[in-house]
């Protein structure tokens, strides 16, 4: 099976590449440039109403939900979930003149394997998420998220780690952690 753009109404340039069984839905905008393609890896999923910027690499087996906007040049690693309504922001200092002028501030935005975001997260400039890190609804993450945090709040704080036994039952997929450690 090769990928495919399931969705009506779904814009894709040029400049975007998607690996094999990968899929887009309905109401997306993926706009890549010549400098900055897309680069989507194989078998992953992307939700209706999302934006996907220019530069932004996604990784393989992935699972983006619905209406999510995704920020230039941000970095997803495999087998990363990102539920719905989930913004990443990389404008370090946001304004209409910068925008019209081209001179605004990027700081990318990465995302490591296995990591688990959930809904209505927003991500702030330069933050990177760790490796099996789960990031709870609602956070407003400004600071780099450690391997194997569980964070939550605004702004958000460490409150345990995904090896802790209370967390086991929540990822029954990492159950053996140690072969997550050595990929």
């Amino acid at each position: 099976m090769t990928s495919t753009i399931k969705g009506s109404h779904t814009l894709v340039n040029e400049f975007v590449q998607f690996g094999k069984e990968s899929t887009v839905w309905h109401f997306c905008n993926l706009f890549g440039t010549k400098e900055q393609p897309i680069i989507i890896g194989n078998n992953t999923q992307i939700g209706s109403y999302t934006e996907i910027r220019p530069g932004v690499t996604i990784g393989n087996n992935c699972r983006l939900q619905n209406d999510l906007f995704i920020a230039e040049q941000t970095i997803i690693g495999n087998y990363v979930f990102i539920g719905p309504g989930v913004r990443l922001m990389v404008d370090k200092f946001p304004s209409a003149l910068k925008v019209f002028n081209r001179s605004y501030t990027i700081a990318p935005i990465t995302i490591k394997d296995y990591a688990v975001i959930g809904g209505g997260v927003l991500l702030g400039p330069g933050v990177t998420v760790g490796k099996c890190a789960f990031i709870g609804m609602g956070s407003v993450v400004i600071r780099d998220v450690p391997d194997y945090a569980v964070v939550v709040g605004n702004p958000a704080r460490q409150i345990g780690n995904v090896h802790d036994k209370k967390y086991a039952t929540a990822f029954p997929e990492f159950k053996d952690f140690k072969a997550i450690k050595k990929k």
